[in-house]
């Protein structure tokens, strides 16, 4: 299985470049931004490598998912016997972590 790059950040500056150069080197991404808009201005600049359909794609399914967050289910604490938490709860409990 080929390995898949995670950019956060994708429609600014450094994530934005770190985007453009793995899509030009062949890797697969999943892109995230801040918010519809930063998403529709990565939708703007074209990650090279990748055909605008692909991008727009990603991008479309990353604005739904900040506008309407999948569900948590119970599929995380049948495998790992503990409960799975939303993003926020994560970040919430680890923003000490990284501060």
């Amino acid at each position: 299985m080929q390995p898949v790059a995670l950019i956060t950040g994708a429609s600014r500056r450094l994530g934005f470049a770190r985007a453009d150069a793995l899509a030009s080197d062949g890797w697969p991404l999943i892109l995230d931004a801040r918010g519809a808009e930063a998403l529709d201005a990565a939708r703007q600049q074209p990650l090279a490598g990748m055909p605008p359909s692909v991008v727009d794609g990603i991008l479309d399914a990353h604005a739904q998912f900040a506008a309407e967050p999948e569900p948590v289910t119970s599929t995380v604490e049948a495998i790992t016997g503990t409960p799975a938490r939303t993003f926020r709860e994560w970040g919430t409990d680890h923003a000490g972590d990284f501060c």
